[in-house]
């Protein structure tokens, strides 16, 4: 549509927003699509005829849901590129200098409670939660499982975004927390500053 120049008119930029919309549920999205159709001065009904190849519009269609892959295609690639993209290494302190750590892997859509279903039979651990209607959550925090799946992994399958340093970070403060190095409050303090602050 850039190509062809569409986007430079009021309907052309009402065409993008629903490609934009029917890429990604509207439940993902912060701002409601008719909010950015008034931004743009669009009052008429939503355009159907952005379904585009090479610049020329054809009649709209109902994308089908995402394929997400089975059990037996599901690779350590795969897994390392979902978490590049959605998966979070992080800690929390509780009272009494209670840490837990945490490896979290969440996705929207419906499709997606499959994918996670997927993750906990791949990694034969971690629990599934169900966050919203749409949301749902893969998460891993028991210490050994930790040690024994999720880290030796990524390990193998290594990360390649910001979040491979959240990964280095969280396998050593993994292996402080094995081996109670974090009962000392100032081991506590220092856990918190290098490892926390350091993965934000």
């Amino acid at each position: 549509m850039q190509q062809s120049k569409q986007h430079i008119n009021r309907e052309g930029l009402a065409k993008i927003i629903e490609l934009c919309y029917d890429m990604n549920p509207a439940g993902v999205r912060r701002t409601p699509k008719t909010k950015l159709l008034d931004d743009i001065g669009w009052s008429g009904p939503p355009p159907k005829d952005h379904d585009v190849e090479m610049g020329v519009a054809r009649p709209h269609t109902v994308s089908p849901p995402p394929i997400y892959p089975t059990t037996a295609s599901l690779e350590g690639d795969y897994i390392a590129g979902l978490t590049d993209g959605d998966g979070s290494f992080f800690f929390s302190f509780k009272e009494k200098g209670k840490i837990d750590p945490h490896f979290t892997l969440g996705q929207f859509q419906s499709g997606g409670l499959d994918l996670v279903i997927e993750l906990q039979k791949y990694f034969n651990c971690g629990r599934i939660d169900k966050v919203s209607a749409s949301y749902h959550r893969y998460v891993v925090d028991a210490i050994e499982d930790l040690h024994q799946y999720i880290i030796p992994h990524f390990k193998r399958y290594p990360l390649h975004s910001y979040r491979k340093r959240h990964y280095e970070l969280f396998c050593k403060g993994c292996y402080m927390l094995k081996k109670g190095e974090h009962r000392s409050h100032e081991v506590t303090r220092g856990f918190e500053g290098s490892l926390i602050y350091s993965m934000i």
